[in-house]
């Protein structure tokens, strides 16, 4: 993998409480965050970027918590949803932009939903990219979405770090269905503790001690995009278009579908989800 990351703009690093937040940004004009997911880094949106920037906007990407050269702490209570909006409203602050377009995928979607609901007056638009609104897809609305979500409860197994790591990490790899981003992961995960920080996430989801909860989120009181992909393995159709029950009544919600490619849409599409993303933007500048 290419280690160099000067594609992403510059680097600079950011301070909230015990976290140290590495971020990147590039451009000039419309400011835009790009938040990424599991088991990724801000390096997931290395085609996004440019052409988001030649379109006029300052991109702002980031290593969430746990991944990349952001601080990982081990402990599951670490990962609560809104301290991860809060690594995002951080950097957001550091740069002194009052509103953005906030832009996440897979878990970093799930970051963007809370971050929309918590910081109403910091957000410009909302595009969540597979996962839908936090409680529409823990609800688990249908057997379809059961059965996809089965990883979610294997996450949870203490084990489970040394079971996706063994044999050269061959259950991570069927799990992913050898996505050419593999590659990429491979490197980063030496050994099964390197991804613990990755699990946090989704042993915090479902930590019963520590619940999210609707208050805790609210509604989100902004225009909304959400863009699903046809051959997604983990997150079907119906958790995405159910987001519309949680945004409120100064909102609006769109559904993008977007055909023949996985979950990893802005790596096997990019230039249609950049197109759908930059079309939406525009409308709310």
């Amino acid at each position: 993998m290419n280690t160099n990351l000067s594609h992403l703009g510059r680097a600079f690093q950011v301070q909230n409480g015990d976290i140290t937040i590495q971020a990147y940004e590039k451009g000039q004009g419309e400011p835009i965050v790009l938040v990424h997911g599991f088991p990724d880094s801000a390096n997931a949106w290395r085609n996004q970027i440019d052409p988001f920037v030649n379109a006029g906007y300052r991109v702002i990407t980031l290593d969430m918590r746990g991944y990349g050269k952001t601080s990982k702490p081990i402990e599951k209570e670490n990962y609560h949803i809104t301290m991860l909006a809060s690594d995002v409203k951080a950097v957001v602050d550091h740069l002194g932009i009052e509103k953005a377009h906030i832009v996440g995928h897979d878990w970093g979607a799930g970051v963007s939903w809370a971050f929309a609901g918590i910081y109403p007056q910091a957000t410009k638009s909302l595009t969540a990219i597979s996962v839908g609104h936090p409680f529409g897809l823990l609800s688990m609305p249908n057997i379809q979405q059961r059965e996809m979500s089965w990883y979610f409860f294997f996450f949870q197994l203490p084990m489970a770090q040394d079971l996706l790591a063994a044999e050269d990490w061959k259950l991570l790899k069927e799990w992913v269905r050898n996505h050419p981003e593999w590659e990429h992961w491979k490197e980063v995960f030496k050994e099964g503790k390197d991804i613990v920080p990755g699990l946090n996430w989704y042993r915090n989801a479902l930590n019963l001690e520590s619940p999210m909860k609707p208050e805790d989120l609210g509604l989100v009181q902004v225009p909304c995009l959400g863009i699903w992909s046809e051959h997604d393995h983990y997150l079907g159709e119906k958790q995405m278009k159910d987001s519309v029950h949680f945004i409120g009544k100064n909102a609006s919600f769109e559904f993008a579908r977007v055909n023949d490619a996985t979950h990893w849409v802005q790596l096997d599409k990019p230039d249609e989800i950049n197109e759908l993303i930059l079309k939406f933007t525009s409308k709310h500048c």
